[in-house]
């Protein structure tokens, strides 16, 4: 922290607040509905959205905060995150701060809590804080800038003012981002329909691309032409989303590829794994994107002597598995690499890469209707078997290189209309760290004398803080007394 103006006191963080770290009961006590007698159970989740709540017995909550009470999340990638609006007990992710609201403006120290210098701070405690979470001794040696009453609520104004008219920009960010994403998903409805391109009445239908589709998959198979050719499976009315024109064909895309899956070696056989030079792709890496290497690697002796596969170049991933977003994602291989159970590799060396390509933006744009037949209990899981019936609509193959080519053209428009949203943003976040920035350093509001100053509101927290420890020191002590006069009594 910089100099600050010489009517500023700058204590230590632990001078001026508490850190007091949630507390939570086993989960066998938690409920996912509200009960007479429970209590909410906060968790960092429940400050983002309110989908997951859970509910613990009253008496076994330990610590408790109110709607406008600070936290600070205290764990991995949550560490530094601050959290308010929600009341009831608040879990071990969670720790509250507790300031002398008389002293302290409540959006002051909030503010304070959300500067990048904070937060910079927090981040860099080291692993151990990130894993095991930070605690107050942590933070206290780390400055804390008190200026006098009045100029932090003057301060806090003046950053609020600011905010608005970022807040305005971001707003409208929000909406462009929208349009962009509508305008995204009508251009790849009209592709898929048939819609973005002219028809040409001379053009081969759909069906004899998909014949030689299959014969040159067949002949690969075998190695020499088939004399009985696989029938393909009926697509009924019911499984097309909608009309395509008279030459197009829906297929499935088992009628393209090959579709499997890969396989884990044991874990706990370090052959399959120690200065293994295959690279052992899993779900994380398929986002949507190009994967041209690995962060897993196995050996040839886990492809010989476990059902772990190789795939070739420009084998288009599925990822099967997977929280969040990650179920229902695609990615296209640019190196040989083996994958494990939850992926869906479709494979086939000799389709053109045009139509690979027209594939990967069709299973891009119905990836919510995938994710949508995921099955299962506690965690909702496609299967090989899903994938392989998955239907989209082929065309002939000068429609699948126009239209890929027309989809390339808006595509390369489209993220270059991202890639300035994204750097008006970042301008926006430099805009509001040097906003913060200013405000900590007094360089935002001018100093009135008349207010005081810093010095003298801390030696009124300083004060009041220890009149606070006497009275505590003294109810343990009366509290020790009487437990001992109680124990005399009773023998």
């Amino acid at each position: 922290m910089s100099d600050l103006p010489d009517s500023w006191s700058r204590p230590s963080l632990g001078d001026v607040i508490d850190i007091q770290g949630g507390s939570q009961p086993p989960k066998k006590y938690f409920i996912e509905k509200p009960k007479a007698g429970y209590v909410r159970m906060l968790q960092i989740r429940d400050f983002k959205n309110d989908n997951n709540p859970v509910y613990i017995p009253k008496d076994k909550a330990k610590r408790w905060c109110e709607v406008d009470d600070l936290l600070i999340g205290r764990y991995g990638a949550s560490v530094g995150r601050i959290c308010t609006g929600n009341s009831g007990s608040y879990n071990v992710a969670l720790a509250k701060v507790i300031f002398p609201r008389n002293h302290i403006d409540r959006l002051w120290i909030e503010y304070y809590l959300r500067a990048p210098e904070f937060q910079r701070n927090i981040t860099t405690l080291g692993g151990r804080a990130a894993q095991a979470g930070f605690n107050k001794n942590d933070l206290a040696s780390m400055n804390f800038p008190v200026p006098p009453l009045s100029e932090q609520k003057r301060i806090v104004n003046k950053i609020e003012t600011c905010f608005k008219k970022v807040d305005a920009t971001d707003e409208a960010l929000n909406k462009a981002e929208v349009l962009i994403g509508k305008y995204k998903e009508a251009l790849l409805a009209k592709a898929f329909r048939g819609e973005l391109v002219p028809q040409d009445p001379n053009d081969e239908p759909a069906s004899q691309l998909l014949e030689r589709i299959r014969t040159e998959r067949e002949q690969a198979d075998t190695g020499k032409k088939c004399k009985k050719k696989t029938e393909f499976t009926l697509i009924t009315d019911d499984e097309k989303p909608f009309d395509i024109p008279d030459s197009w064909q829906w297929v499935r895309l088992e009628d393209l590829f090959s579709v499997q899956t890969g396989a884990t070696p044991k874990r706990d056989n370090q052959i399959y794994y120690r200065n293994g030079k295959i690279p052992y792709v899993k779900t994380g890496l398929v986002q949507n994107c190009e994967i041209h290497s690995s962060d897993e690697f196995i050996t040839e002796q886990a492809v010989a002597e476990t059902n772990v596969k190789v795939f070739p170049v420009d084998t288009i991933l599925v990822a099967m598995y997977g929280e969040g977003k990650t179920r229902g994602q695609t990615g296209i291989l640019k190196i040989e690499a083996g994958t494990n159970q939850a992926c869906a590799a479709l494979v086939n060396t000799q389709l053109d890469s045009t139509l690979r390509e027209y594939v990967l933006e069709w299973l891009k744009f119905r990836y919510g209707v995938l994710r949508d037949k995921a099955e299962g209990g506690n965690q909702l899981n496609l299967n090989l078997e899903k994938v392989k019936k998955f239907v989209m609509p082929l065309p002939s193959t000068r429609q699948v290189e126009t239209i890929t080519k027309k989809i390339g053209t808006h595509q390369a428009q489209i993220n270059a209309l991202e890639t300035n949203l994204e750097e008006v943003r970042s301008h926006i976040k430099m805009e509001q760290a040097s906003v913060l920035a200013n405000a900590f350093q007094g360089k935002l509001v001018d100093q009135i004398e008349s207010e005081g100053t810093g010095h003298q509101l801390l030696e009124e927290i300083l004060t009041e803080k220890a009149k606070i420890e006497a009275a505590k020191s003294k109810k343990k002590k009366t509290s020790k007394k009487a437990k001992k006069k109680t124990r005399k009594k009773k023998s």
